[in-house]
């Protein structure tokens, strides 16, 4: 209004940091709902949702069992024209030890095949998501591995981009040697990595993911943090001494050390 004198309310950095974590609260509830909703039975499409997804990992084991055979039989055959007096041999030789070993257990050598096929009939398959359950459970560094990858490809679709490079050269070293690093960052409060969260120093939100992911996910920009305190924090930014220990060059493009005072 003309003539209005009143001053405009300025919002804190805290209330507007408060604010962005209550939106991104809802947005994860939002996801979830979503997500439930999508695998929820009865839904009108859901059963034959569920059949065309199991159809189509059924036909991608198949697809790739005959690709895995063709590459076989094209190294076969490369190395039978490159060498194959040494492709000869070779085969000579397992042959000999097949019936070598028919022989030992007195039997025929297509006696021998028969029981050698039915054995792998019996034999259990592989079970991939058992695999990388276990290894997640045992292996420290595949665990690293496999929550920052999920944590970055959440924040590359957000962006509309869900292509990106791997999360081991965006890391810059081994992870062998981040898994080191990361336990040296939690030992003064005695955490451990099997029961705290990965904490990006600088939150994700805070880069352009399509052009600063790598900064992001730099090494020096991750430290072990309790659960809860990490929820807390949600996409606020860190101490000037936190922010220290990140990697002058690997700071958002937007954040300057005046926004840190």
């Amino acid at each position: 209004m003309p003539g209005d004198t009143r001053k405009k309310r300025m919002r804190s950095k805290e209330s507007r940091a408060n604010s962005r974590a209550t939106d991104q609260r809802k947005r994860k509830h939002e996801r979830d709902r979503k997500r439930i909703e999508k695998l929820t039975v009865p839904r009108e499409g859901a059963c034959e949702e569920v059949v065309a997804r199991m159809v189509g990992k059924a036909i991608t084991q198949v697809k790739r069992g005959y690709q895995q055979r063709r590459i076989a039989r094209e190294k076969r055959k490369a190395k039978l024209l490159a060498d194959p007096e040494a492709l000869r041999a070779k085969s000579k030789k397992n042959s000999d030890a097949f019936g070598a070993a028919a022989e030992l257990a007195g039997l025929t050598r297509t006696e021998l095949a028969a029981q050698r096929k039915e054995a792998r009939k019996n034999k259990p398959k592989f079970n991939e998501a058992n695999y990388r359950k276990h290894r997640y459970a045992e292996d420290d560094q595949f665990r690293v591995r496999c929550k920052l990858s999920v944590r970055l490809r959440e924040a590359m679709v957000a962006v509309g981009s869900p292509d990106h490079g791997s999360i081991v050269d965006m890391v810059g070293v081994p992870m062998a040697v981040l898994k080191e690093e990361l336990v040296a960052t939690g030992k003064s409060e005695g955490l451990a990595i099997a029961t705290s969260d990965i904490d990006h120093i600088f939150p994700i939100s805070r880069y352009d993911m399509r052009t600063e992911a790598h900064k992001a996910n730099h090494w020096t920009n991750l430290r072990l943090c309790e659960p809860k305190l990490n929820k807390e924090k949600c996409n606020a930014l860190p101490s000037m001494d936190l922010a220290l220990m990140v990697d002058r060059d690997r700071w958002p493009a937007s954040v300057s050390v005046s926004d840190l005072l």
